[in-house]
């Protein structure tokens, strides 16, 4: 892993995560259109942006963390010709079926 060098793709930002942001593609930064490009970006996948700039960077996999996120990651992946890595923390590896239903990403998840 010390080879790689990570580049944060996601929806939007982690609360307490300090990303920078020439080292990121965060489709919410904030606001109306921000919230608009997450549903997007959920919904019907990866912008022509985003694939451009990941492109540009000749990324070798993409590492998720949580199954949950896996899952979400799956389009992008796909788009990109790209292995997908996922790490299972815990909630998502032991959370029971009913538990999973509560959230949407758990609910894709189990889909």
């Amino acid at each position: 892993m010390r080879t790689f060098r990570p580049f944060y793709v996601g929806a939007k930002t982690v609360p307490g995560l300090e990303i920078p942001v020439e080292s990121s593609w965060i489709a919410n930064r904030g606001g109306v259109a921000g919230f608009a490009r997450e549903l997007q970006f959920r919904f019907v996948g990866p912008s022509h942006d985003c694939l451009s700039q990941l492109q540009s960077l000749k990324p070798k996999l993409i590492h998720a963390h949580f199954g949950a996120d896996a899952c979400e990651a799956v389009p992008l992946a796909q788009t990109l010709n790209l292995p997908l890595i996922a790490t299972f923390h815990g909630y998502d590896a032991t959370r029971t079926d009913e538990g999973l239903k509560q959230t949407r990403e758990g609910r894709t998840y189990l889909r």
